[in-house]
């Protein structure tokens, strides 16, 4: 996925982009992940879709399982053998849930 040059150009822009006015934002981004969000997952009441790759190693499946145990109008779809970025090859699929 990520050897694909059309992929690697993607994510050169993107995080070009995300760094050009320096790396606070992105350190900031990482920083929320550590602390409370200030209100428990079982109060969203939103219907939420989940996709996670299984063989994703950045942010391993078991986390994706229990975020959407923890939600209770979890969607949850496990894109077997994707890794971290399978939103290039599923992107269709992702914006059709999107669609009224």
């Amino acid at each position: 996925m990520i050897g694909r040059p059309e992929v690697r150009r993607v994510l050169a822009d993107t995080f070009a982009e995300g760094l050009r006015n320096g790396a606070a934002p992105m350190a900031e981004d990482r920083a929320l992940l550590f602390r409370p969000w200030g209100f428990p997952l079982s109060e969203v009441r939103q219907p939420v879709h989940l996709w996670h790759g299984t063989q994703d190693w950045q942010v391993p499946v078991a986390l994706g399982r229990v975020l959407a145990a923890m939600l209770p109008r979890c969607t949850a779809h496990w894109l077997a053998g994707e890794g971290h970025f399978a939103v290039f090859d599923h992107a269709a699929e992702v914006y059709a849930e999107l669609r009224p």
